[in-house]
């Protein structure tokens, strides 16, 4: 009958299967760590694999773009045309020929505007895929 801590003693003993135990758990811990490693990963491989569809998709969208954009600038250069050659047989006013010209800068403006815009996205998904161009 010992009173006291200082004449208290144990004794420690280790059973194999306590180490089997902690063996399981490491196991158990290691696993759970792939696991997690493998959803991160399969979530960075999702964004990517989204973000090049949503450039595929800029792109076709920006291509018409300048499709459109290019139709607006010939139409306005046209009428920039038909308003210069109006306003020579004096038909047309400064203001109409000041109004065919400031569509016609606009309009050049725009399609310049959308090539700028296209090459950017294509910059972009060539960057994303590890492209050069």
């Amino acid at each position: 009958g010992a009173d006291t801590p200082a004449f208290i003693a144990g004794i420690g003993i280790e059973y194999p299967i306590f180490q089997g135990f902690r063996r399981f758990a490491e196991v158990d811990r290691a696993e759970a760590e792939i696991n997690r490693n493998n959803a991160r990963l399969k979530e960075i491989k999702d964004s990517i694999e989204l973000t090049v569809k949503k450039l595929y998709l800029e792109l076709d969208h920006l291509q018409k773009s300048i499709d459109i954009t290019k139709e607006s600038k010939i139409i306005a250069e046209k009428n920039l045309g038909a308003a210069k050659e109006r306003f020579d047989e004096k038909l047309a006013s400064k203001i109409d020929l000041a109004e065919a010209e400031s569509s016609f800068v606009l309009s050049e403006s725009d399609f310049k505007n959308s090539i700028y815009n296209y090459k950017i996205a294509k910059i972009r998904l060539l960057s994303l895929l590890g492209e050069q161009d």
